[in-house]
């Protein structure tokens, strides 16, 4: 599978490769994984190996998402990177959110982070949601977080809303 993901022409076969190998779980799996969502040459297969990544249950997986969630060389697969930390929902997956949501110069990032914490169980995203609501710097980010707590049927996400609209 690392051969044909690394060695085959067409970009096809190359991700499904890269798709079995996120199931496989294995430690030389991941490396070469995380080697490849950081310099291959296809954005489109990039993408393919931060989904691989994101399959894989160790906290190892979870750390290179991270990892590619602030470091990945374009925007498309940090947010990719994001959105699959949402999926984890992991207490070291949500710091991850909300040091991207408060911390990274890009604000198209910083949603996709709001988004992110929207897909959390049992909407454990809303308290960090209404804290972004309310005190985030950026007001394109202060109104997605409102967007989406208006679209949690959480009571606390009405509380909060109806606070901030009163002020």
């Amino acid at each position: 599978l690392i051969y044909l993901a690394e060695k085959a022409d067409e970009d096809e076969i190359r991700e499904k490769a890269i798709f079995w190998l996120g199931q496989r779980e294995g430690e030389k799996e991941l490396k070469f994984l995380v080697k490849v969502a950081k310099s291959d040459p296809s954005s489109d297969v990039r993408e393919k190996e931060v989904f691989a990544i994101s399959q894989m249950k160790s906290d190892d997986a979870t750390d290179e998402l991270i990892d590619l969630a602030y470091h990945a060389r374009e925007n498309n697969a940090r947010e990719k990177a994001i959105f699959w930390l949402g999926q984890k929902a992991s207490k070291k997956a949500v710091e991850a959110l909300e040091d991207v949501v408060n911390k990274d110069d890009d604000e198209e990032v910083q949603k996709q982070a709001v988004f992110a914490l929207t897909q959390l169980p049992d909407h454990r995203g809303v308290p960090n949601l209404i804290k972004i609501a309310r005190t985030h710097p950026s007001r394109e980010v202060r109104k997605k977080a409102i967007f989406w707590l208006g679209q949690s049927d959480d009571p606390r996400a009405l509380d909060a809303l109806v606070e901030i609209m009163g002020k």
